[in-house]
């Protein structure tokens, strides 16, 4: 009876650690499917690009989205729009630094960063 306890709550602990994945990538990417639960990090550098564009296949309104700006983390969802110069619509961002998305939906999401000017 107990290694029968032990295997089930070994396999809660397993499904847990599971849905909480963490995906490393650098932008751009995309396509990349963001299951429940999990994120993605992905670093970036704007170089000569102005924007980075982050957005979900439909369009929608979802996922949690985090970046840096002067050291403070910044929140918004999907789709968002990063810049570093004045002249261009979006959040200000840091000239390199790491976006996070976490899929807060319980379905899955696909999920793309890409350069824009």
């Amino acid at each position: 009876m107990k290694i029968i306890k032990l295997i089930l709550l070994l396999s809660l602990f397993m499904s847990a650690f599971l849905s909480k994945t963490v995906l490393a990538l650098a932008v751009p990417f995309g396509n990349i499917q963001l299951n429940p639960n999990q994120t993605i990090q992905a670093t970036y550098a704007f170089g000569s690009d102005p924007i980075i564009f982050c957005y979900e296949n439909n369009l929608q309104s979802v996922g949690i989205v985090h970046w840096p700006f002067n050291a403070v983390q910044q929140t918004s969802t999907l789709s968002v729009s990063l810049k570093t110069n004045a002249n261009f619509e979006g959040f200000f961002a840091d000239p390199t630094g790491t976006i996070t998305i976490t899929n807060n939906q319980t379905i899955p999401l696909i999920v793309n960063c890409v350069f824009g000017f």
